[in-house]
C-alpha cells in the first residue's frame, strides 16, 4: 500500500489522457499510431494497471488515482472544479443583473426552485 500525503500538488501529476498518450508514444511495439490503436492501447494499459487508490490532490476538487504500477495521475487537467477555466483564472464573485431584469434577490431565486 502506497502512502500519499493528504494534499498532493496536482500540477505535478499528469492527467489520465496525458499519461496514456505519453505511454502510448513511448511504446515501440505499437507501430500503427492511429486513434483506434491508442484506444486499444489505453484499454489494455488500464486492464494491466488497475486503480488501487483514490485521493484528492491539493483540495482542488480533482480526483487522483494511484494505479497498481504506482503511477499517480488525475482524472482531469489542472482546472477549477466545475469550470473549463485554468485554476489560475480569476473567478467572478459579484453577480450583475442584465439591463431590465431589476437585479437578482434571494426571494426571486428561491421562487424559481
Amino acid at each position: 500500500m502506497s502512502t500519499i500525503p493528504a494534499f498532493v500538488n496536482a500540477s505535478s501529476l499528469p492527467d489520465i489522457v496525458t499519461h496514456l498518450k505519453t505511454a502510448f508514444d513511448a511504446d515501440t511495439t505499437v507501430t500503427d499510431k492511429t486513434l483506434d490503436a491508442f484506444i486499444a492501447f489505453a484499454k489494455n494499459y488500464m486492464d494491466q494497471n488497475r486503480v488501487i487508490e483514490l485521493f484528492y490532490p491539493d483540495g482542488s476538487g480533482n480526483i487522483g488515482l494511484c494505479l497498481s504500477n504506482n503511477v499517480r495521475i488525475t482524472t482531469t487537467t489542472d482546472a477549477t472544479s466545475g469550470t473549463m477555466q485554468p485554476s489560475d483564472a480569476v473567478s467572478i464573485s459579484v453577480a450583475r443583473s442584465q439591463p431590465g431584469q431589476n437585479g437578482v434577490s434571494a426571494t426571486s431565486v428561491n421562487a424559481i426552485f
